[in-house]
């Protein structure tokens, strides 16, 4: 993610992180969002996730976090994900992200 919000994914730009706690695709259109109460809900308000303030999620009774040197634990070991660097401020929006980006398939668009 780029200073300005902008996220690349392996597969080229993904979308925006917005300063409301917002996910829009490349279009703008929305994504899903993070609620002040910690729950991160999709485009149509369908609750995916709850995010704590430490930047640790529950998904489906699933703990994930992300540890000293950055890595996600609690989720599939087969998948890597990792923050760099570690101790960014922006824990929490990469979290919204990530389960963004897991919980939620990019509908069709024309």
């Amino acid at each position: 993610m780029s200073e300005k919000g902008d996220i690349n994914g392996p597969h080229g730009f993904w979308g925006h992180a917005r300063e409301v706690g917002s996910v829009t695709f490349p279009d703008d259109s929305a994504r899903g969002r993070l609620l002040d109460d910690g729950r991160v809900v999709d485009d149509r308000d369908v609750p995916l996730a709850t995010i704590a303030d430490d930047s640790s999620a529950i998904v489906n009774n699933i703990n994930l976090s992300f540890d000293a040197e950055g890595k996600l634990v609690g989720g599939d070991p087969s998948q890597s994900f990792r923050l760099a660097p570690p101790n960014t401020d922006a824990k929490r929006t990469a979290m919204l992200i990530f389960l963004l980006s897991q919980l939620r398939p990019r509908p069709n668009r024309k």
